[in-house]
């Protein structure tokens, strides 16, 4: 809303709101495991099992409210996909690795990078501000493959 009337983008603000309430589903306990974060102060965690939904349990409860930006993608195609079987710990179709090396050229124009001074030799490096998390599947490891990190 920046350079709009405040009040204009009140009444914009408060349409979108009452918009996005008719899509909105209240969750209950019986709706699988989930983070429900209420004003960046409540936390209601739900069926939570196991060690990396545990690990993003912890860094959705210790983020700031500061901007930031996170990237959520699904494997790229696998063998499996192709066979339409589910489950199983497959590699990926030819169209799963190029969809990989698509991520990698997204991420390496698209996530910002920080630059550091080396104290000890007032070396200047580059770097990822980011984390990248992946599941133990092999699927998940070779779409990542190509991403520096």
């Amino acid at each position: 809303y920046k350079g709009e009337d405040p009040d204009e983008a009140v009444v914009d603000f408060k349409q979108r709101r009452a918009n996005y309430m008719s899509y909105y589903e209240t969750l209950d306990s019986t709706d699988g495991s989930y983070i429900k974060i209420i004003n960046c102060k409540t936390f209601v965690v739900n069926a939570i099992r196991g060690y990396l939904p545990l690990k993003v349990v912890h860094f959705a409860m210790n983020l700031h409210t500061l901007q930031r930006t996170f990237y959520l993608t699904r494997h790229g195609q696998s063998e499996y996909n192709l066979l339409g079987k589910i489950g199983g710990d497959s590699g990926l179709s030819e169209a799963g690795v190029e969809y990989a090396r698509r991520l990698a050229k997204f991420a390496a124009e698209e996530i910002g990078t920080e630059t550091t001074v080396d104290e000890d030799n007032n070396e200047v490096k580059k770097h990822r501000a980011s984390r990248l998390w992946t599941s133990t599947m092999r699927r998940t490891k070779e779409t990542a493959q190509f991403i520096n990190h």
